[in-house]
């Protein structure tokens, strides 16, 4: 498992700047070049929840690869020939193959906050997800990498805002929705909130999927554009009667790129550990509970509220059980990171196995 996969390109003092999140924003008119459409992209499920690919291709013919989704990034990259094993991948694109491909001569470099790094060089070609298609959309090839040399995903599409792209390039999904390529300007992403090891997800471009999801939409606007930013009203922990406020009108971020529920700054971050009981085991690198010797429901629930509405974790949906049914404990699928936003505020970041719990439309 993963923890986290965060653009570090704008970084100071050595920790990541930059990243937001929001569900619904303003919708803002736009161009159309075509008929609008909403397509459905399948997102397969990798290593029980850790992250979720989903197929395009580049280039004419199309080349097919199976992407990381990432709302926390900007940029396209996919493996060159060049790259090989520290890709990672199964699947390596090569431009002598398309006739729409040209090359643009400039350098492409991004480093994620787990430390993995990748470069390569800038192109141009046609990029579709399902049927719908975008001509000369600009996107890197990897020509190395390091960090991703177990990885099974061929790159990573970033969903994030265009100012956060390294390469000050349109973010394909803004290129559909700028040529009016989409029926709605907005995207969803929803996943099992359960991993069997093979079911699947969704991304929706240009509408969401009305049967996944039941009551109503909580709304927050994007407060710094980059990644997706907003506000959340509070994060508490409740057990049994007695609530406890943790923080309160923070800077939060829906990252589909973090594997982890929440990551939060050390002393946020310490005070949740102490009231679940929560150990650092350094053996593994994780924050581990003892899980064994009681049950699941002596634990607090999470919740933070959003727009007035609470979305809450129960235990089973931030701790995971680790072992064989006689001698097994639970890791904490929270996380300390000292993140902050391009405002240099501190930014907490909810990531997937706090929104595989719930339906997330994105507004551009």
């Amino acid at each position: 498992m993963r923890r986290f996969k965060r653009n570090c390109t704008n970084a100071e003092g050595g920790k990541c700047l930059g990243r937001s999140s929001h569900l619904l924003n303003k919708v803002r008119s736009r161009k159309r070049s075509v008929a609008p459409t909403t397509t459905n992209d399948t997102l397969i499920d990798v290593g029980w929840g850790s992250y979720w690919m989903g197929l395009i291709t580049i280039g004419t013919p199309g080349q097919t690869f199976d992407v990381d989704i990432d709302t926390g990034s900007s940029d396209l990259w996919i493996p060159g020939v060049q790259c090989g094993t520290p890709c990672g991948a199964n699947h390596t694109f090569n431009s002598s193959l398309s006739s729409t491909y040209t090359a643009l001569n400039k350098p492409f470099s991004i480093q994620y906050g787990d430390g993995s790094n990748v470069a390569g060089i800038f192109g141009n070609d046609t990029v579709c997800i399902g049927g719908i298609c975008i001509a000369n959309q600009t996107f890197a090839i990897a020509t190395s990498a390091n960090g991703m040399s177990t990885q099974v995903n061929d790159g990573l599409l970033g969903m994030g805002y265009q100012n956060i792209a390294t390469g000050g390039e349109m973010p394909v999904v803004w290129s559909m929705y700028l040529a009016g390529q989409l029926s709605l300007p907005i995207f969803a992403f929803w996943v099992a909130p359960v991993s069997t090891g093979s079911d699947t997800g969704e991304l929706i471009l240009g509408g969401y999927d009305t049967t996944k999801y039941t009551g109503y939409f909580a709304y927050a606007s994007v407060t710094t554009k980059g990644y997706w930013e907003f506000i959340a009203d509070s994060v508490t922990l409740t057990i049994g009667s007695t609530t406890t406020t943790i923080a309160t009108s923070i800077n939060a971020m829906l990252d589909t790129g973090t594997t982890l529920g929440m990551i939060a700054s050390s002393a946020y971050a310490n005070e949740i550990y102490s009231m679940i009981g929560a150990t650092y085991n350094a053996a593994i690198g994780w924050y581990t509970i003892n899980c064994h010797t009681q049950p699941l429901t002596a634990f607090p629930n999470i919740t933070v509220t959003i727009g007035g509405v609470p979305f809450t974790l129960t235990p089973p949906m931030y701790l995971r059980i680790v072992g064989n049914p006689n001698n097994y404990y639970c890791l904490c699928l929270l996380s300390t990171g000292d993140f902050y936003d391009a405002n240099r505020q501190p930014i907490w970041i909810l990531g997937d196995f706090f929104m595989r719990r719930f339906y997330s439309v994105f507004d551009m």
